[in-house]
């Protein structure tokens, strides 16, 4: 029996391993909008696409009927709607900026052809997303959470795809992030170029800590597989993994929350660097006392 295509990304040719090498495959930039549709069973359930322009870079996200998009601020959930056959996400943010690598940009959900709480944007519907280093630290877009019963998507006509559903193993849980292009090959080829305990976020910790108050929740979870697309400056990064205290959900659920520096705010928490991993504060302002291993 053939073994089923994971995806048709390109893996990255490196001498050095990470916990990442063997699960991180690359959609390249070839001069026109990145697509990328994630299927369970070959059938479409989700779809990314990512353009760029010379003043502005957009990321979209679609979802098939009945998800609930929640927005969360501070550890709150401040408002849900039910997605329709049309709803996505969409992160609209400025060009990368020669003079520094601050970036940001905001978040929307439209439905039924309409922003969610349009006038409200500063307040409920488009939370800021802020890196002052989009190079080293890249900025949480959103996490999707699937249930058995996922709906198919109607429309979706990518070549480029993922499939959730690979021996057995349902990939239920999806985690979006926006960097700066290159990112993930430095992260996998010159790991010793940023912060030390960076590349165990994205391998040990869940976006679900953003959605808790900004708390850190360690990851368990079988092996992910990470699909980087790129566009002329930027690339959207896309983990897909089944955690081991999620293995499923009673209901599908699309977050998103006002992020400010979410990575670079935990490398000002206190820390404890050991042979086999890495111990940080679970919470802000908190103390040595309340550490939580996240592994390496």
């Amino acid at each position: 029996m053939m073994k089923p295509i994971a995806n048709n990304g390109n893996s990255l040719i490196s001498n050095v391993v990470t916990d990442l090498t063997h699960c991180t495959y690359f959609y390249r930039y070839h001069g026109k909008k990145s697509l990328l549709k994630a299927t369970r069973n070959g059938k479409p359930v989700l779809a990314f696409s990512l353009d760029e322009t010379a003043k502005k870079v957009d990321f979209y996200v679609s979802v098939p009927k009945n998800i609930t998009c929640e927005h969360y601020n501070e550890g709150s959930k401040t408002h849900s709607v039910v997605s329709d056959g049309s709803t996505h996400l969409t992160y609209h943010g400025t060009s990368i900026n020669k003079k520094n690598s601050k970036q940001k940009g905001e978040i929307h959900i439209k439905h039924n052809s309409q922003r969610v709480h349009k006038d409200k944007a500063n307040l409920i519907e488009a939370p800021q997303c802020v890196s002052n280093d989009i190079s080293r630290y890249p900025l949480p877009i959103c996490r999707i959470e699937l249930d058995e019963n996922v709906c198919e998507l109607e429309k979706q006509g990518s070549e480029n795809f993922v499939e959730l559903e690979v021996n057995g193993v349902f990939f239920n849980t999806i985690e979006i992030y926006l960097a700066r292009r290159g990112f993930m090959k430095r992260l996998l080829s010159e790991p010793w170029r940023f912060p030390p305990n960076l590349p165990a976020y994205f391998a040990y910790t869940s976006l679900e800590g953003i959605y808790k108050n900004n708390t850190v929740i360690r990851r368990r979870g079988r092996y992910p597989q990470i699909l980087v697309m790129e566009s002329r400056n930027f690339e959207t990064i896309v983990i897909a993994i089944q955690e081991a205290q999620n293995q499923r959900y009673p209901d599908s659920r699309l977050k998103y929350a006002r992020s400010i520096n979410y990575l670079e705010e935990h490398f000002q928490r206190e820390s404890i660097n050991t042979n086999t991993g890495f111990f940080i504060s679970k919470y802000r302002r908190s103390d040595i006392q309340e550490l939580s291993v996240i592994g390496r």
